[in-house]
């Protein structure tokens, strides 16, 4: 599959590049090349949580928008490039390709772009070259806007080089333009990392923990996974990409434990859709009919008094205008495409609006925070209450179980040094004097300890003793199990968190 540094409205530092671009004026996205080492592709997506101001907890993940960007910049890489370089993209060129109308303000983009640059800088990929090492890495080390020049400059960081240059043999090439078709981010990872099994058609997952890391999900419940990324993954794969697959479930008991993946030749729908001029077929509600009325986007909007050149701001965003990302998921596997979820908002303002000063705002909001009648929401947060509640409780119960995992390895890291303090004849008499000190002579453990051949056999043979002399050398000699504090420093946060969780 060709591969080339060079695309109609984007510019390379490169003097060479920049006088090859001059005579490939229509090259097209069908021409560009997303190509990755396969440890690239197996990577995997950690879960980070940010706290914004007032201490909020918010899920920090790449969103769709960056994980176009990141591959489109990937195919401006040359076959022959010897190290990276930085990445010249011009602004109205990168709106096109993901989807912004030439029209919509540049001002407005370059907020969204430094959106997408942060997370491309934040988001961590954890990369496993072999069994013994793991890197982390981020996608991007620094960016430059100019609005002068209206160009954007990325610099990829240096820790992908080896993933990315010189690929001569295990690696992955997926043409561009099947990415910017694809509506999710899951979609993307799981196209790539299907594609990348084509030709042999099937791929396996033991662990389904696993497959949810390296697409960025993090999913307690296998329904869940199931519905809002496999099941909308596999229709957003199949509909926009050259391949398709289908998914057999292996249970162990009632539990799916394993995922097979059968994957396919596929010829997307020659359908498009023309961002911003969509045409709304008549609105599903209990208000009436609108029939006989103009039931165009911009003939509802302007039934409902609502201001259509902002709405014209917000229609090129799709299901992107849904700002938290599990309830963008949810909202197009509920609706199925942005027609059928503007006509539900439309039904939920045209309810209420008789009590309502700005439907504008209304509707806006309405979009964004998907928002629905007032019992689904009522039982949308009673879900999430439960949803919570049984999340710490699973949380409480990995926790109990990482606490009495780290306490086992404390004990055994100790051993050692208490053979190696017991070695030394001084400090093995001064502790064993001290702990016989405790009991007055003739007790029955006085009597059982020194009724034993030796000192030494005693420590060796009884468990009660062996504990109270290590208790000792814990006391007195702390400088010699600073080697492993680390591990007490953990468990002790541990225990800690655990006290708040229970609390």
């Amino acid at each position: 599959m060709p591969r080339f540094g060079y695309l109609c409205g984007f510019c390379i530092f490169d003097e060479i590049f920049e006088k090859t671009m001059e005579n490939k004026k229509n090259i097209s996205f069908k021409d560009l090349a997303v190509t990755q080492s396969n440890q690239l592709v197996e990577a995997t997506y950690p879960r980070i949580i940010e706290k914004k101001n007032g201490g909020t907890e918010i899920d920090f993940k790449v969103t769709t928008r960056a994980h176009k960007v990141s591959r489109l910049i990937i195919s401006l890489i040359s076959p022959d490039d010897q190290d990276l370089r930085y990445y010249k993209v011009d602004i109205s060129t990168l709106k096109s390709y993901l989807g912004y109308k030439p029209e919509f303000p540049n001002g407005k983009f370059y907020q969204d772009l430094k959106e997408i640059a942060n997370r491309l800088n934040k988001q961590p990929i954890e990369i496993r070259p072999d069994p013994q090492r793991i890197i982390t890495a981020y996608f991007i080390s620094s960016y430059e806007l100019n609005h002068k020049t209206g160009e954007i400059t990325f610099e990829i960081s240096g820790q992908l080089k080896p993933f990315l240059l010189q690929l001569k043999n295990n690696f992955t090439s997926v043409q561009l333009e099947n990415i910017p078709r694809l509506s999710s981010g899951y979609s993307i990872r799981l196209y790539e990392i299907l594609y990348q099994y084509k030709f042999i058609g099937k791929r396996a997952f033991d662990n389904i923990d696993r497959l949810q890391q390296m697409l960025g999900s993090s999913y307690g419940k296998y329904s869940h996974f199931k519905a809002r990324v496999l099941e909308f993954a596999k229709k957003d794969i199949t509909k926009n990409t050259n391949i398709t697959f289908d998914y057999e479930e292996i249970k162990t008991g009632k539990k799916v434990t394993k995922l097979v993946f059968h994957i396919k030749d596929n010829a997307p729908a020659a359908e498009k859709v023309v961002e911003g001029q969509l045409t709304f077929s008549t609105a599903q509600n209990t208000e009436g009919s609108l029939e006989n009325e103009d039931t165009s986007l911009a003939g509802v909007l302007k039934s409902l008094s609502i201001n259509t050149t902002k709405m014209n701001e917000y229609l090129k965003l799709g299901f992107d205008i849904i700002k938290d990302e599990k309830k963008r998921v949810g909202a197009t596997i509920r609706c199925g495409n942005i027609e059928a979820y503007y006509n539900e908002k439309i039904a939920l303002l045209r309810r209420s609006k008789p009590e309502m000063d700005n439907p504008t705002g209304f509707f806006i909001k309405a979009l964004q925070e998907d928002w629905m009648s007032a019992k689904a929401t009522k039982e949308e947060e009673t879900q999430k209450t439960t949803k919570v509640n049984r999340d710490k409780h699973v949380h409480i119960k990995q926790l109990e179980r990482k606490i009495e995992l780290a306490q086992k390895q404390y004990a055994a890291l100790q051993v050692p040094i208490f053979e190696k303090l017991a070695a030394q004849e001084d400090t093995f008499a001064a502790a064993y004097n001290a702990v016989l000190s405790e009991f007055e002579e003739g007790t029955y453990f006085s009597r059982t300890i020194k009724g034993m051949a030796t000192p030494q056999i005693a420590y060796r043979d009884s468990v009660a003793l062996n504990s109270m002399m290590g208790g000792y050398f814990l006391k007195n000699y702390p400088a010699a199990f600073e080697g492993i504090q680390t591990v007490v420093e953990a468990l002790n946060a541990m225990k800690t968190a655990l006290s708040g969780l229970k609390a």
